[in-house]
C-alpha cells in the first residue's frame, strides 16, 4: 500500500481500510506523506523526520517520534496520536482535528494553526483513572489598536 521513493514514504487514496495500515520507518530521515485517504487508521512505527497529512477525511494517524514536525493540510475530522516526541504541529485549512498528546515530550511542541477550526489538544489525566483534559485552540480573534499598536487576542465568550 505505502510506496517508498528515496527518503519519502507515500500512502495515498486509501478508503475504508478494514484494518490499520502500518508504515514502518527504517531511517529517521524518512518523511511520511499521507494523502487523500478517507476513513482509515494509519500507524507510523519508528522515528521519522516529518509526517504530512493532506486532503484526508475521517482519518486517524498514530505516530512515534517525529524529528521535525507534523503538518495537517486541507483535512476534515482527523485524529492524531503522538506517542513520542514532537517538535512542531502545523494545522492549516482544516476542521475537526483532535490531537492526543500522550507524552510530556509531545506536550512541549509548538502548535501552529492557520484557517483551522475545531482543533483540540487532549492530554492524559493526572492519574490513569483521571479523565483526559481537552484544550480547544481558539479560532476567533479580536484585533484592536491601542496607542497606535495593534493587539490581537482570542475572543472570549461569556455564558451570561
Amino acid at each position: 500500500m505505502a510506496k517508498v521513493e528515496g527518503n519519502r514514504v507515500y500512502l495515498e487514496k486509501q478508503v475504508k481500510a478494514a484494518a490499520p495500515i502500518e508504515i514502518t520507518i527504517t531511517d529517521f530521515k524518512q518523511a511520511v506523506i499521507i494523502g487523500k485517504c478517507e476513513d482509515v487508521v494509519v500507524v507510523v512505527k519508528g522515528k521519522c523526520n516529518n509526517v504530512t497529512i493532506e486532503g484526508c477525511k475521517k482519518t486517524n494517524v498514530l505516530f512515534d517520534d517525529v524529528v521535525s514536525g507534523v503538518e495537517v493540510i486541507n483535512c476534515q475530522k482527523v485524529n492524531l496520536q503522538a506517542n513520542g516526541s514532537l517538535n512542531t504541529l502545523n494545522i492549516e485549512k482544516s476542521a475537526g482535528v483532535n490531537v492526543y498528546l500522550q507524552t510530556k515530550a509531545s506536550q512541549s511542541a509548538d502548535f501552529i494553526t492557520a484557517s483551522a477550526t475545531e482543533v483540540n489538544l487532549i492530554i492524559p489525566g493526572a492519574t490513569e483513572e483521571a479523565d483526559p483534559k481537552e484544550h480547544a485552540i481558539p479560532y476567533q480573534f479580536v484585533s484592536k489598536f491601542e496607542n497606535g499598536v495593534l493587539h490581537t487576542k482570542p475572543v472570549e465568550h461569556s455564558a451570561n
